[in-house]
């Protein structure tokens, strides 16, 4: 008789945990398409609110974007992920230790100019690694190395220093 309130109890005790873990785990277990399926207005506003931060100057999305889309220039390639001519396209993973510094370095510049930068390289052969890097107005940084109104903007900087 005791050994049957045991198991009863031991049975109930068993269905509550399994209960538990079932509604605890649907919370855990968040994919890329949650709040797209749960809540499809909270997924429009936190696209949208990403979409705005990318657009923002001086936000950290901006710059991350920045950065990102001038590896992809260094590395050359098409975009894709297998590249083309010999050139490798995106990276599989996430660069995040070389380009922390470069993002948090082009927002606090942008946020203090109150202007849109963009990074220039010093020298086109080397990568776009920390000593390497000068930023520059959006405008000026056209591709073109005998940019003169680059060059002067650059000489009137280096004026101030």
């Amino acid at each position: 008789m005791e050994n049957d309130k045991l198991l009863k109890t031991l049975q109930e005790l068993n269905d509550d945990l399994e209960w538990l873990d079932a509604e605890l785990g649907s919370e855990l277990n968040k994919g890329p398409n949650y709040w797209k399926d749960k809540d499809p207005a909270k997924y429009a506003k936190m696209l949208g609110k990403l979409s705005r931060d990318r657009k923002t100057t001086g936000h950290k999305e901006e710059a991350t974007q920045k950065v990102l889309q001038a590896r992809r220039r260094e590395r050359g390639g098409s975009g894709t992920k297998s590249g083309q001519n010999g050139k490798s396209g995106h990276s599989g993973g996430h660069d995040k230790s070389s380009t922390s510094s470069a993002v948090k370095k082009l927002q606090n510049a942008q946020k203090k100019q109150g202007k849109r930068l963009s990074l220039d390289r010093k020298d086109n052969n080397k990568g776009y690694g920390a000593g390497n890097v000068r930023l520059v107005p959006d405008h000026l940084n056209r591709g073109d190395e005998e940019n003169k109104a680059k060059k002067k903007y650059l000489n009137k900087k280096k004026k101030k220093k």
